[in-house]
């Protein structure tokens, strides 16, 4: 079954219904916007409004499972044990509207890269290396750092916690 612009729903806050009903952070109109300007529109323009919407909404949900800060970089003495024991909700900044605007782009860039754009200089910044050889071609892996692109968590870094999580046995 087709889905249309109207099978988005968009979260605009972490309480309930909206925090589990949402697909994504940003309109279908919004999208098409933002991925008008970029080198690799041509990957988002072919494809049909079904696809762009699947599209959108598998961003979200890789985007979404990122470990979010509301401190936005302010923070550089916190305690992470108290945190993690008691107060730790991952759920993203929607209050910051410099938040909400880079994560509207970082979905928008995880869209077309799940669609097949980005991926040379998202292998660049991953470390992974092609060459040719006259029996074909070779690659290397240096590191695979998750489903999210590397534009993307470049976009949204400010916002994104990346302390260590130690988990006690009990």
């Amino acid at each position: 079954m087709p889905l249309s612009a109207s099978d988005i729903i968009v979260r605009t806050a972490n309480t309930e219904p909206n925090k589990s009903e949402a697909n994504s952070f940003v309109t279908l109109t919004e999208a098409e916007n933002l991925a008008k300007f970029r080198l690799d529109a041509l990957v988002w323009d072919t494809q049909s409004v079904d696809t762009k919407i699947r599209a959108l909404a598998s961003a979200y949900d890789e985007i979404i499972r990122l470990s979010f800060s509301h401190f936005g970089g302010r923070s550089q003495s916190r305690d992470y044990e108290f945190e993690d024991l008691f107060e730790r909700e991952n759920s993203p900044p929607l209050d910051d509207a410099e938040f909400v605007a880079a994560v509207k782009k970082a979905q928008v860039v995880q869209a077309i890269y799940l669609l097949g754009g980005t991926q040379v200089r998202d292998m660049a910044r991953e470390g992974i290396t092609m060459s040719r050889a006259l029996s074909g071609s070779e690659m290397e892996f240096k590191g695979y750092r998750g489903p999210v692109c590397t534009e993307a968590k470049e976009l949204l870094s400010r916002w994104i916690e990346v302390h260590l999580q130690t988990r006690r046995v009990v």
